[in-house]
């Protein structure tokens, strides 16, 4: 039975395109609902944004700041070196003010891999990663695979 769910379990995870997760233990302290995932092209940077689309309060669940020269098709990124990792999420409360939920801690270590790395407006970028903050070894893991977009 245990073979069967595992089976399970890595057919789910081997998706085709479109499948963009988060998830990980840092669940307990951060929000990790997203709607779609962004990703553009910022001068030399290449930003992956996990976002609720037409919120009016700030609602990016995750976002991964790569420099664009090591956004490369087959290429294995540590985290921790060369990544900025960050959680940017504020709701209103009742009383309609601005509750901010904390960043991010900081990364002890992790990986991002790239298996496409578009460049320009509609091309695909698709990866994933998983990364262990510091302090309680919180987790997070991720999948993305999108089409790049213009930069807003």
């Amino acid at each position: 039975m245990r073979g069967l769910l595992a089976l399970a379990l890595v057919g789910l995870a081997a998706c085709g395109p479109g499948r963009n997760r988060l998830s990980g233990s840092i669940a307990a302290d951060a929000t990790l609902t997203f709607e779609e995932v962004r990703v553009e092209w910022i001068v030399d940077q290449l930003s992956i944004q996990y976002v609720s689309t037409g919120a009016v309060l700030s609602k990016e669940a995750a976002r991964l700041t790569v420099p664009g020269a090591l956004a490369v098709s087959g290429r294995e990124i540590a985290i921790e070196r060369q990544v900025l990792v960050e959680h940017f999420y504020a709701q209103g409360d009742q009383a309609g003010r601005r509750v901010e939920e904390p960043p991010f801690p900081a990364v002890a270590e992790g990986t991002l891999t790239f298996t496409q790395a578009g460049k320009k407006p509609g091309s695909r970028v698709a990866g994933n990663f998983k990364v262990v903050f510091k302090g309680e070894g919180d987790t997070l893991v991720g999948e993305f695979d999108t089409e790049v977009v213009a930069v807003r």
